[in-house]
Formats: C-alpha cells, sequence, structure tokens
C-alpha cells in the first residue's frame, strides 16, 4: 500500500472509533500525516511514508519526552519485535511491541489504548 492508503484508512478507523473524542483532525496525504486532537488535549500522530516506515505518537504535553512512540524508524534495538518497537512515555530506550504499521490491526489497539487510558500505564 502507498502511505495515501495507509493514512485513509488509519483516518476511517480512528474517526469511527474515537469519535466521541476527537475534537479536530488535520489530514495531510500527501505528506502521510494525520494528526488527531483529543478532547483532553492529546495528540495523535500517524504517520507513514512509501519505505515501509510508520509511526504512531502519543504526545501528551510539550515536555521533553512526554509522549510514547510506536515506530519501525530506528532498527537499532535488540527485541524479538524488530524493527517494530515503542518509546514509553519519558524514556529514551525501547520495549516490544506489537504494532506494525498496519492500520486494520493497528488502529484498534491504538483506539482501544486510548479509550481505556492504557496509554497511561505504558513503561
Amino acid at each position: 500500500m502507498i502511505h495515501e492508503d495507509l493514512i485513509l484508512e488509519s483516518l476511517n478507523i480512528t474517526q469511527t472509533d474515537l469519535q466521541r473524542y476527537i475534537i479536530n483532525i488535520d489530514l495531510d496525504l500527501d505528506a502521510g500525516r494525520l494528526k488527531l486532537t483529543l478532547k483532553n488535549r492529546i495528540i495523535v500522530y500517524i504517520r507513514y511514508n512509501n519505505f515501509n516506515q510508520y509511526s504512531y505518537v502519543i504526545q501528551f504535553s510539550l515536555k521533553q519526552g512526554d509522549r510514547i512512540q510506536f515506530d519501525n524508524f530506528d532498527d537499532r534495538w535488540s527485541l524479538s519485535s524488530r524493527p517494530h518497537h515503542c518509546h514509553p512515555r519519558f524514556e529514551k530506550d525501547a520495549i516490544e511491541s506489537k504494532l506494525t504499521g498496519n492500520p486494520k490491526s493497528d488502529m484498534p489497539i491504538l483506539c482501544n489504548l486510548i479509550k481505556n487510558k492504557y496509554i497511561f500505564k505504558i513503561k
């Protein structure tokens, strides 16, 4: 899939699943970016490119490291899920991740993390 298709699929899933939580959506198809602003002021960034790379960032505030990031951009982590990994909130190191860059499987998991406040428990 090209990044435009991945972003549109992510938009469709998140818009449906998080409709009660979203107050603003910014979509940049050309750049492969989706930004969701939630009612609690958390911002979710979803990005894909045409090199099979992705990142999902849940940004809590503008403080350094106050985010959770799932991605496969840096392939330096010795994890069984490599290159897929998660950077927990306020951590530079990475942990295992079940997310793989496929919106059909990833977006329901990401939405569930947000809706059930599991994002506050990732360490």
